[in-house]
């Protein structure tokens, strides 16, 4: 039997985290993109944190299985545009 994989250290609450795990409520003032172009801000992190939650809920409790659709060419092109949209912004706002 392999052993369990290792855990990051230092979570917040005492609660350690797995390798690739996302802690959404780190987001706070600042900005991220996911692989599928979804791009989580301070106005949207709750909403995100209440789905993960939600969601890790029904995992537990068997009631869902499975996870995302596969990653794809539309998923890979929503990340580009996405990006392309976000750093735009971003210069015209240090402009001014």
């Amino acid at each position: 039997m392999a052993p369990p994989p290792p855990r990051h250290q230092g979570a917040p609450g005492g609660r350690h985290r797995r390798p690739g795990e996302r802690d959404f409520g780190r987001l706070k003032g600042a900005f991220a993109l996911n692989p599928r172009g979804k791009l989580y801000t301070e106005e949207n992190v709750k909403d995100r944190l209440a789905v993960r939650d939600l969601l890790s809920e029904l995992r537990d409790g068997g009631l869902m299985t499975g996870g995302p659709p596969a990653f794809g060419k539309k998923d890979c092109q929503a990340f580009a545009d996405q990006l392309d949209r976000f750093l735009i912004r971003r210069l015209k706002e240090e402009r001014f």
